[in-house]
């Protein structure tokens, strides 16, 4: 499935695409869930197929962007709970910006 990883000040350039997006559990129901992407930056995931998976603290959605601020889940991919959210923004302003043309295939 190919989907880009995406910063949360981008999604809105993605509504009708399958993105990947990493962001930190701050409440799950069991379907739907809310992360935060970055500080102060929430998406509502919609169509969780699989609640225990939103526990770990931080996870990867595979979602289709439905606005700017929803997700729908395709997959869920949970990671350690000591996962850095901060280092992989940083990561991914590297990877998508300034530097991009060394990260391009």
């Amino acid at each position: 499935m190919s989907a880009p990883r995406v910063m949360a000040e981008r999604i809105s350039g993605y509504i009708g695409q399958n993105v990947r997006v990493v962001g930190k559990v701050v409440s799950a129901d069991g379907k739907e869930a809310t992360l935060e992407l970055a500080p102060g930056m929430m998406v509502k995931v919609v169509g969780v197929v699989d609640g225990s998976k939103y526990t770990s603290g931080h996870i990867e959605i595979v979602g289709s962007v439905k606005d700017a601020t929803t997700l729908e889940e395709l997959k869920c991919i949970p990671f350690d709970p000591d996962f850095d959210l901060q280092l992989y923004n940083e990561m991914m302003k590297l990877t998508t910006g300034k530097y991009a043309h060394l990260f391009s295939g």
